[in-house]
Order: structure tokens, then C-alpha cells, then sequence
């Protein structure tokens, strides 16, 4: 079951004759689909890559030849 935004969810589950009730509530500004989509989004977007320097290969303790 998927919640949206102010949806919420109730469920029982009785145990040894006591009886649970837990209830999930959701209030977030996206739904689940809005929330994997920028997650894949993400995923696809370029990042600039540093650039490599003789000091910065030293730095990293790769030795130069």
C-alpha cells in the first residue's frame, strides 16, 4: 500500500490476547513516485570532474614516475 501526501494508514494485530494498533502517517511535500523519480534523475546528472595535478597525485601517496 502506498501512502500520498496526509494519507494514513491503520493496522491490528492481536498477540497472546492483546491487541496492537500502530498507524502510519505520511506528510511529506512528494509522493513515492515523485521521490524515486528525482532519486533517478539524480543518478543520471554529470559532475565535474577535478582535475589531476602532479601535487595532487603526490598528495594521494601515488608515486610518479
Amino acid at each position: 500500500m502506498l501512502l500520498f501526501e496526509n494519507d494514513f494508514r491503520a493496522s491490528t494485530k492481536t498477540i497472546r490476547g492483546v491487541r496492537y494498533i500502530t498507524v502510519s502517517f505520511y506528510g511529506g511535500d512528494k509522493d513515492i513516485f515523485q521521490k524515486v523519480g528525482g532519486l533517478i534523475k539524480s543518478d543520471f546528472s554529470t559532475t565535474k570532474i577535478a582535475e589531476i595535478t602532479k601535487e595532487s597525485l603526490v598528495d594521494d601517496g601515488i608515486a610518479i614516475a
